[in-house]
């Protein structure tokens, strides 16, 4: 009986311990200002680094003050929290942040130039002449951020989760596609209605 209680109050300060750490996390507000809001995705760590949507486009960010911060990578696809970590996948590249260190490990791609060069560009701010890559943060106030050269730089286990996330996405675009042609002939029926039909003289 004396062991059972014993280990019950070893589980407790356990918990407790957990639950003190956890609270470490909550966003720093007065360093970083406050991200909540209907454009808000989600942050790591104090919110050094956070996840916000501009002009329809999901983006990685890095906080520096609450009026000041820098773009990481822009035009996400999918993320991921693993604990307290953050594993996103985006048209222009690969991030990990570490909660408790407050590191942020990026390895920069190249997004489909139809992002890019399309009618309705879901990167902006690109040109030919910067490869259509992002910009590296440079500077004494972005050291915490680590550009690597190679996804196999990510450990094993890191490119398992992004690998996952980009296979997620690869399935959705995939579905994307043969539902678009299926349903493209019906899309030429409807015009097609629309323009010749008893009511057309309402369209013109």
């Amino acid at each position: 009986m004396k062991k059972c209680f014993v280990l019950l109050i070893t589980c407790i300060f356990v918990l407790a311990s957990c639950s003190s750490k956890e609270e470490s996390y909550t966003l720093n507000e007065e360093k970083y200002g406050n991200h909540y809001g209907r454009d808000y995705g989600g942050h790591v760590g104090d919110g050094k680094f956070f996840m916000m949507r501009f002009a329809d486009v999901d983006e990685l960010l890095i906080a520096e003050s609450p009026d000041s911060f820098g773009v990481i990578l822009t035009r996400e696809y999918k993320h991921k929290f693993d604990g307290n970590d953050l594993y996103f996948y985006s048209a222009d590249g690969y991030a990990v942040v570490y909660a408790k260190s407050n590191l942020c490990k990026v390895f920069i791609t190249d997004p489909p130039l139809e992002e890019v060069t399309g009618e309705d560009p879901k990167i902006t701010g690109r040109s030919p002449e910067n490869n259509y890559r992002i910009s590296e943060l440079v500077g004494d106030e972005y050291k915490c951020i680590v550009y690597l050269d190679s996804f196999n730089e990510f450990t094993e286990y890191e490119q398992k989760i992004l690998k996952e996330l980009k296979g997620k996405q690869d399935t959705e675009d995939e579905v994307h596609d043969a539902l678009n042609v299926v349903l493209e002939p019906l899309g030429e029926v409807t015009d097609w209605y629309y323009q010749n039909g008893p009511y057309s003289y309402l369209y013109e």
